[in-house]
């Protein structure tokens, strides 16, 4: 499986700080989204999971107008959890959900900083203790792995 590791753009901290729990995109994040979609329109993609936050699917509207017959799934194992054990055990079972069922695909996963992380790490064989080694998405960042 080749997996595409995505982190959601800039989102719009007025919201946040205002209380709104699920923000979605600044103007900032809008632009670097679109940005993000010509870099990765290259790319043929299978599925694209993205967590049930707003930030994560205004990040790829612009590339799935890009692509033909392809819709975002929502996952629940993408939001992180209340702890770092609890978001790391998430991310191990979506990826073996997609270990199991999407072998041969290439997937796309637009998430958040931790559970990001905490995903490639997984793909690359390494356990939590590791995370602090782990250099932190960025906003629109891409990472992209080779998973069997």
């Amino acid at each position: 499986m080749k997996l595409f590791l995505v982190r959601h753009t800039e989102y719009d901290p007025v919201f946040s700080v205002e209380g709104d729990i699920d923000p979605g995109l600044s103007e900032d994040g809008r632009k670097h989204a679109k940005l993000l979609a010509e870099k990765l329109s290259g790319e043929t993609y299978n599925y694209i999971f993205v967590s049930p936050k707003k930030r994560t699917l205004e990040t790829v509207l612009p590339l799935i107008g890009r692509l033909k017959n392809i819709e975002p799934i929502k996952n629940d194992f993408l939001v992180e959890g209340n702890s770092l054990e609890e978001t790391f055990e998430r991310a191990q079972l979506f990826l073996d959900f997609l270990k199991k069922d999407f072998q041969n695909a290439t997937v796309l996963i637009c998430g958040h900083q931790i559970s990001l992380s905490c995903l490639a790490l997984l793909a690359q064989g390494e356990q939590l203790e590791r995370l602090s080694d782990t250099e932190p998405f960025a906003y629109g960042e891409v990472r992209t792995f080779g998973v069997k």
